[in-house]
This record gives structure tokens, C-alpha cells and sequence, in this order.
């Protein structure tokens, strides 16, 4: 496969470089000097699994018994309404250390993952360790509003949580998380 050089100095391959999740590949490098002796470098080797590409999405404060939820109420005209019984939202979110983040939304869809958004919160991220070749950052936002403080009319159907993850590269990972109603 051909590299050119950047601007930069620093070498890329401009395309057709790609790995399938499954697959073990043993990566080496070869060059030639000046002097037209080639030179072969071993690079290591990359164990393509889900979990090398893809990030994980670990939602916080699942173990307490309001945490992502609902309630339903009646309005004075009759109409169903739909409260969250947390408005903040927090996320861990795993990613491979060569991914960078761009933004992270959460939407609330109240006619299951395929619904349009009632709401979205955006989230900010809070801090993140690196281990190796991951690392987790921690990431909240809210879906408190003024206007919507009376909550989202609702007529039934599912109700999920949908996180949006973009990375740099325009590449969107999504994860649902199915909420269930609290009385």
C-alpha cells in the first residue's frame, strides 16, 4: 500500500486501509533508504473486536430506584403528560484512546428509538482517564426546562433514552436505553 507525505513530513495512506471486526492483523512497515536497501519494521499486532472500534456507553446511577424513569399525569384537559423522574442525565462513555469526541446528545423518544425527539439534551464532558489503548470520560447534561417543566404530552408507547456519540470524523454511535414507568 502507498503513503504520501504531508505537509507535515509525516507519511498517510490515503485510502483503502481496512480492518474487519474478527480479524488479527499483524502490522509491519517497509521502507527503502537512500541508498535502496529495503528495511521491514514490525509494528504489532491489532485484534479487531468490537470493543477496539466501537465506544461503550455505561450509564450512571442505574442502581437507585428513580434513576431514568417516567410518570404519567392528567392534564385539566384531559391530556397525558410524561415527567422524567431524573431531568439530569450521566453517561461513561469508553471509546478507543484514537477516538476523538466531538459531541455527545442524549434524545428522549417517547414513541420508542425510531420516535422523534421530544427533547435532547446536549452533554458536556466532566473529566476522563486514559488506560492503555482506551479511556472513559464522564459526560451529564440536563433536560430541565422552563417550557417543558409540565413535562411532554404522551400518548403512549415506549420510552426511550437515545444517545447520539459524533466523533471528528463525522462518524455517529448511538446506544438506547429503554425507560420504564414509575408510579
Amino acid at each position: 500500500m502507498e503513503m504520501t507525505q504531508g505537509a507535515d513530513g509525516v507519511y498517510r495512506v490515503e485510502s483503502g486501509l481496512v480492518f474487519c471486526v474478527g480479524e488479527t492483523v499483524d502490522l509491519s512497515v517497509q521502507w527503502k533508504t537512500a541508498a535502496g536497501t529495503a528495511t521491514n519494521e514490525t509494528l504489532g499486532t491489532v485484534d479487531c473486536s468490537e470493543e477496539t472500534f466501537r465506544p461503550m456507553f455505561l450509564w450512571s446511577g442505574s442502581g437507585t430506584s428513580l434513576a431514568y424513569g417516567y410518570r404519567t399525569n392528567q392534564t385539566a384537559q384531559e391530556q397525558t403528560m410524561l415527567t422524567l423522574t431524573s431531568y439530569p442525565v450521566e453517561l461513561e462513555i469508553d471509546c478507543p484512546a484514537w477516538m476523538e469526541v466531538q459531541s455527545v446528545e442524549v434524545d428522549l423518544r417517547l414513541d420508542g428509538a425510531a420516535g422523534e425527539p421530544a427533547a435532547t439534551a446536549v452533554l458536556e464532558c466532566r473529566g476522563w482517564s486514559e488506560s492503555g489503548d482506551r479511556y472513559t470520560a464522564v459526560w451529564d447534561g440536563t433536560f430541565w426546562s422552563e417550557e417543558t417543566q409540565d413535562g411532554w404530552p404522551y400518548k403512549g408507547g415506549t420510552v426511550d433514552f437515545v444517545v447520539r456519540l459524533t466523533d471528528a470524523s463525522g462518524n455517529v454511535w448511538t446506544n438506547t436505553r429503554p425507560l420504564s414507568e414509575k408510579t
